[in-house]
């Protein structure tokens, strides 16, 4: 893994994370802006699942035309589905955990090129009620993104919501979402300064 190609959306270190704590706002109209621009460029992008389990892609498909952007997604919930239908190296999943950087970043890396897709989305994370630990509290997310030209990472937080493992989901579809405009924006300009990354748009 080439550490030097890959960055947080703000360009922070891969460690950084925000806390998401606001109203998610709608997140179809998010959906429905992507579709969009990815069918006025004829792109297309697939999603690898883990802690949202289908979450993200049962959102997508509720959009009309989404099949012209969107073949599929992949729902890699326990390690062996990570294993056998995406290829993640076991020696990713012993040493790193399922849930890690690494392993999102391999997610989003194999199904692009399995389903052969301009962009990618991939979620790990701990939704809880259990699983948690000091170092990975229960509402850490990692997104992983694949475009044509970068592979970025984001860790999110939702600390707020402990216990309450569907709305952690949901929150995380939701800053996928979010992440992923910003990133379709950054991609139609590649020859400008990446945009500035602000949490607050969030809120």
């Amino acid at each position: 893994m080439d550490a030097g190609a890959i960055r947080s959306i703000d360009g922070s270190p891969d460690d950084s994370h925000y806390v998401f704590q606001a109203s998610e706002g709608n997140v179809h109209s998010l959906i429905s802006l992507a579709v969009d621009i990815l069918r006025r460029r004829r792109q297309s992008i697939s999603f690898a699942e883990s802690v949202t389990g289908g979450m993200l892609a049962d959102l997508w498909v509720a959009e009309p035309g989404v099949s012209d952007v969107f073949p599929g997604a992949v729902v890699a919930y326990g390690d062996l589905a990570k294993e056998t239908f995406l290829a993640i190296p076991k020696v990713y999943l012993q040493n790193f955990g399922a849930v890690s950087r690494e392993v999102a970043l391999a997610m989003a890396e194999e199904v692009r090129q399995r389903l052969a897709t301009d962009f990618s989305i991939a979620l790990t994370g701990i939704a809880g009620p259990g699983g948690g630990s000091s170092a990975w509290p229960i509402g850490t997310i990692w997104v992983a993104m694949r475009t044509p030209t970068r592979k970025i990472l984001q860790k999110v937080f939702f600390p707020d919501y402990a216990g309450q493992r569907n709305l952690i989901r949901e929150k995380a579809c939701y800053a996928a979402c979010k992440i992923f405009i910003q990133v379709l924006f950054e991609e139609e300009m590649p020859s400008r300064e990446a945009l500035p990354f602000h949490p607050a748009a969030f809120a």
